[in-house]
Formats: structure tokens, sequence, C-alpha cells
């Protein structure tokens, strides 16, 4: 497993692989089914490659004072442009990051999906399997695009 591209928040657009075009994508995966509005994942396959891009990768929420003090967003747009006036929620920054992995054959795929998948995906990222921020949620995620791989079978 390894990230092909990511983009932080105020970086310029991403640049996906030339294997993620439109003929490949299979479907979209959410990703943290308990929000209200989970991010979908767009997911290709290619060969023997899985891609992912992942639309929340690893965003930093930040309050509104720090946005406005940081000059993310000027006060005026504060008011007019959201719906709430409140500060109960923070403002996300949206990095993205297009994922890739091996997908020989489903059934090696089935078998490593839980117990070797996420601890690779940790290692990738360089922390501990167990720390990882949201491990069901990453969990979840692969075993949703188990079930759509074997669904395109």
């Amino acid at each position: 497993m390894k990230i092909e591209c990511a983009r932080h928040w105020g970086q310029p657009k991403l640049v996906k692989p030339k294997a993620c075009n439109n003929k490949n994508l299979l479907s979209f995966v959410s990703f943290g089914w308990g929000e209200s509005r989970p991010p979908k994942c767009k997911v290709w396959r290619s060969n023997d490659t899985v891609y992912v891009l992942h639309r929340d990768w690893f965003s930093q929420s930040i309050s509104w004072e720090d946005a406005i003090s940081r000059g993310i967003i000027e006060p005026e747009q504060y008011r007019e442009k959201f719906i709430y006036k409140n500060n109960y929620s923070g403002v996300i920054l949206r990095n993205e990051a297009v994922i890739s992995f091996p997908v020989p054959d489903l059934t090696t795929f089935v078998l490593n999906t839980r117990f070797k998948l996420v601890p690779d995906f940790a290692f990738m990222l360089g922390v501990d399997w167990v720390d990882l921020h949201a491990l069901h949620h990453w969990e979840d995620f692969f075993m949703e695009i188990l079930r759509l791989l074997q669904s395109t079978v």
C-alpha cells in the first residue's frame, strides 16, 4: 500500500494518477458512517491495483476564531456565507490523497483485509495500528471497498 499523491489544505488541486480515469471508476465509498455527511471516496481498479481518492485525508478542524485570525475567512464572510451564526462547529481544512494497494485476487484480499490491510495502512502512515485514529472507520472503509470489489467481479 502506498500514497500515490496527497494535497494539504491551501495547496493546488490534486493531480491524480493516469489509472484514475472515468473508465476505471468502480463507484464511491463513504468514510465515517456515523457522521451527518460522510465524505464520498472514489474507487478505481486498474489491472491488479485499486486506487482510492480519499476526500478527508486526516483533515484538520480549527475554530471559527482561529480561521478568522489566520485570515482563512473574512469576518464579513462568516456572517453572510454560513447558515449557522453560532460557533458550535469548526472550520474543516480539507486534505485529499490517492492511496493504492494491490489486489491480486479477491480470496487473498478477503483474508488480508482485517488482518493485514489496516496494519499495512498504519505502517505506511508511521503509526502503531492500534493508535490509528478512528480505527473502526478504517476497518469498515476497507471492508466496504472489499464488498464493492466482490460485486464487480
